[in-house]
């Protein structure tokens, strides 16, 4: 809030990061990178410790190959 208040251009993706995060939660979507920059974001955790968690994630596979789409 303090860099944003601030600013003179915009800061693309910050207030977007938020409604992403709310409509994967919404709609039951797995979107780590989004919940992290979200925590970095809104709930003061460094970059350093968001990476480390990302990185350390259980591997799984991408798709579920189950859908159908």
């Amino acid at each position: 809030a303090d860099i944003l208040k601030d600013m003179k251009q915009v800061a693309e993706g910050v207030k977007t990061t938020r409604s992403a995060k709310d409509l994967a939660e919404r709609e039951g979507v797995d979107m780590p990178i989004t919940a992290k920059l979200y925590e970095i974001l809104y709930e003061d955790k460094t970059p350093k410790q968001a990476l480390i968690e990302l990185m350390s994630r259980s591997l799984k596979p991408e798709i579920d190959r189950g859908m159908a789409y």
